[in-house]
């Protein structure tokens, strides 16, 4: 969604992330906008990082038979992570989902 489809909609996301910043004591400088979708946001941090640890290599050059990559998380991750996964050629199975007690910890 843009300001051009729905100018009320991007000023109150606007507005909100300048409270978010204001209220974390965040240099006003710093500007943010919600996703209205949580595949995109996780799909753009994922291929992110996934450029950053190969040089940009596979965007340049696609995958190879040696490239293995793993993404950890809570066992509670959002469905956007698996959907993510399977998108940035990275595979669901390589996400390991790590367990958590009842206060979201991990004792090991």
């Amino acid at each position: 969604m843009s300001w051009l489809t729905s100018p009320a909609a991007t000023e109150l996301e606007e507005r909100v992330c300048d409270w978010i910043r204001d209220a974390k004591g965040i240099n006003s400088s710093w500007k943010a906008a919600s996703t209205t979708r949580q595949v995109p946001a996780t799909l753009s941090a994922l291929l992110t990082a996934r450029e950053k640890a190969t040089n940009y290599e596979i965007y340049e050059n696609g995958f190879s038979k040696r490239e293995v990559f793993r993404v950890y998380s809570s066992a509670h991750v959002h469905s956007s992570i698996d959907k993510a996964l399977k998108i940035a050629g990275i595979g669901a199975a390589n996400l390991v989902r790590i367990a958590v007690d009842k206060k979201l910890c991990n004792d090991s």
